[in-house]
């Protein structure tokens, strides 16, 4: 079954593709997923029993003052790459 893109999903969020990598983890009620796609620089949470996009994520991001950065791609410096998105374990109190 597929549950996205619907119909009214938006053209923006529905060309998920990639060629180089992205994962899907279903949440732990099994209501939601998680969608990174490491080309666009970000992703997406999606209730399953319609489709509809609860959560967008940017990976953009400011990392120009990062320690381990080159000088010469300080200017430049505006994301990193989203190779997933999970759920946190649920932990006791």
């Amino acid at each position: 079954t597929t549950v996205f893109p619907t119909d009214a999903t938006p053209a923006r969020l529905a060309a998920l593709f990639s060629y180089a990598r992205g994962q899907l983890d279903i949440s732990p009620d099994r209501r939601r997923v998680l969608l990174s796609d490491m080309q666009r620089k970000g992703g997406l949470e999606i209730r399953l029993a319609d489709g509809q996009v609860l959560t967008i994520f940017h990976n953009l991001h400011d990392i120009a003052d990062l320690p381990a950065l080159p000088p010469e791609l300080a200017d430049t410096a505006w994301h990193f790459r989203l190779y997933s998105l999970v759920y946190a374990p649920a932990t006791a109190e």
